[in-house]
């Protein structure tokens, strides 16, 4: 087939791409702003680059799927306006140009991380944040303006993974590997991580699916719940194989709760997907990453 996939280079899109590449025959048509460096990276390989503001593309080449990842993460209200008025015209584009099926990213953040089981995709949304307001409007946008084609609205899990540093994840070894105790506060967080090469092939096998019998939202997460205390313990006890000096944690004692645990079983039945990155395989990835790169930049 041939995908479109929009927000292509950021986390999910690049790792989504390369997956795409090596484990299938699909034509892959990337939409970015930073169309050299994309161009560069994949040159000579099954993938054409785009301009995100080229959507004439939808209506000039005839394409199966449109995956979008764009959003704008880290954005005032100026930028998330802009984001959301893009994907907008993206969807129309995609309507406009016979697109056959549209996959919207969507996130674990339109339930309320105040929630204390795993949520499902028949509990109550919360919007607690700018983010999740963002990600309910472009999955609201998706439904109506995709409504005469298949569509799904994927509600991703916290993505983890090597070069995703804003993660606390990167964030803990990255103070490991300069030999400094990781301070956290409570401990007893909780957080529903999902390994992005697990999520990339969980995607892959919707792709394959018939688009036809895809329902309107599916939550997409791990089976497994990390407590913030257990996270930082883990790198911890990888810091003895991989850091000159072992580092260690502290705990401050506070009484905070937060739970991004998502129930994702129908995903899993449906699509017959399994995640099978625990989050101490996530680490070791992380590290191998991050000692790469330093040893590269000496």
């Amino acid at each position: 087939m041939r995908i479109a996939i929009t927000g292509s280079g950021g986390f999910l899109g690049t790792t989504l791409a390369e997956y795409l590449l090596d484990n299938t025959e699909h034509e892959l048509l990337l939409l970015t702003s930073q169309v050299e460096k994309t161009g560069k990276k994949h040159s000579g390989k099954r993938i054409t680059v785009f301009s995100n503001e080229n959507l004439e593309i939808f209506r000039a080449i005839k394409i199966d799927i449109l995956i979008n990842c764009a959003f704008p993460r880290n954005a005032d209200g100026v930028q998330m306006a802009s984001g959301l008025k893009y994907i907008s015209d993206v969807l129309s584009a995609a309507v406009e140009g016979n697109v056959s099926a549209v996959i919207n990213i969507s996130s674990q953040s339109v339930y309320s991380l105040q929630r204390i089981e795993p949520a499902s995709e028949q509990t109550m949304l919360v919007l607690e944040n700018g983010y999740a307001v963002g990600k309910y409007a472009a999955e609201l946008m998706t439904n109506t303006i995709c409504n005469g084609i298949p569509h799904t609205n994927i509600r991703m899990a916290s993505l983890v993974g090597a070069g995703f540093e804003q993660r606390i994840t990167n964030k803990f070894i990255s103070l490991a590997l300069e030999g400094k105790k990781l301070h956290i506060v409570g401990g007893k967080q909780r957080f529903g991580f999902l390994d992005v090469r697990d999520a990339v092939k969980a995607l892959s096998l919707l792709l394959d699916s018939n688009y036809r019998k895809w329902e309107e939202k599916y939550n997409l997460g791990g089976e497994e719940c990390y407590t913030l205390e257990y996270i930082a313990r883990t790198v911890c006890e990888l810091s003895n194989e991989y850091c000159q000096k072992p580092v260690n944690y502290e705990v401050e004692e506070a009484d905070v709760w937060q739970n991004s645990a998502l129930n994702a079983a129908k995903f899993r039945e449906t699509f017959r997907w399994e995640p099978i990155y625990a989050l101490r395989d996530t680490l070791k990835s992380i590290y191998d990453y991050k000692i790469e790169r330093r040893l590269s930049e000496r």
